[in-house]
Formats: structure tokens, C-alpha cells, sequence
């Protein structure tokens, strides 16, 4: 059976602090010093366990391979500009189609962006 030191040890490595407001929150209900707030963001933001396991919130999207097109209009891409002010036709956005090869570009002002519409265009 493994003693309460080997037990703490193991466990401490796999444990870190519930972050700032929470760890001020928790100490806060039976502590109280000047500057506690500072000095308990200092400890947490200064712990290396804390910081090696803290996960990124920020989604990274994974590399691919970029197509590079041999012939016109093998690639191209879509896109639906912000409404703008309504034509007297009736319309307020703009589908724009581009070419990857040529860079050519076409662009239809359209009513709504609905599936519908843009299968139309």
C-alpha cells in the first residue's frame, strides 16, 4: 500500500489550481491580507505545473493541402457580401464567384442568401 507522501505526490502532479477567481473566491472565505487578490494571481499565473496543463482555448485549424488548379474554373470559391442598402430591383446582397487559376471574379446582386437564390444565380 502506498504511503499518504507517495500518494500526495502523485496526486499533486496531476492537479492544478481552479484558476484565479475561483482560488481567490475559496481562500477569500477564511483569509484576508493586503493585496490578496494581486498576490494569489501572481502565485497562479507564476506555477509552472498550473501553466504546462492549461489547455488553449483557441482553435487552431489543421494545415491541408492547398489545391492549386491546372485549368480554368477547376477551383473556384463563393462568397455573399454584408446586406447593403436595397436596390429599386429588390436587392441587398452581392454573390461574388472566383476562379483560383484566372482570378476572375463575377458578381450577381441578389435578394436574400438562401440556398434557393444562390443555386438560382
Amino acid at each position: 500500500m502506498p504511503s499518504a507522501k507517495e500518494i500526495s505526490g502523485t496526486a499533486s502532479e496531476y492537479v492544478a489550481h481552479p484558476g484565479i477567481q475561483r482560488t481567490n473566491s475559496l481562500i477569500s472565505l477564511n483569509y484576508w491580507w493586503p493585496k490578496m487578490r494581486e498576490t494569489i494571481e501572481q502565485y497562479i499565473r507564476r506555477c509552472d505545473p498550473c501553466q504546462r496543463r492549461k489547455e488553449s482555448r483557441e482553435m487552431i485549424a489543421p494545415l491541408v493541402d492547398v489545391e492549386e488548379p491546372e485549368i480554368p474554373c477547376e477551383v473556384t470559391s463563393m462568397h455573399i457580401t454584408d446586406p447593403y442598402p436595397t436596390t429599386p430591383r429588390g436587392n441587398k446582397y452581392l454573390l461574388t464567384f472566383i476562379d483560383h487559376l484566372t482570378k476572375y471574379v463575377e458578381a450577381f446582386p441578389i435578394p436574400d442568401h438562401t440556398a434557393e437564390t444562390c443555386a438560382r444565380v
